[in-house]
């Protein structure tokens, strides 16, 4: 299985688009988030153990180190 850790900022829906999922997916896959806001830090479920996830997973991790704020 793999994650994504919630990042400020980010919503279910943003989440679904960065991964090409629908919010569908992650509510499946994450029952416990349903009915609330996501918490910066989280651990939420976003897929199978796949090499396009782990692409997108590293450039999206990638690309944060590059914009972050200082």
């Amino acid at each position: 299985m793999k994650f994504h850790i919630v990042q400020v900022g980010e919503s279910k829906e943003k989440i679904a688009k960065l991964y090409n999922m629908d919010i569908e997916d992650i509510s499946k896959l994450n029952p416990t988030i349903n009915n609330r806001e996501l918490i910066v830090g989280e651990k939420i479920k976003i897929g199978n153990d796949n090499s396009i996830v782990d692409d997108i997973s590293e450039l999206y991790i990638a690309n944060q180190k590059e914009i972050s704020v200082e």
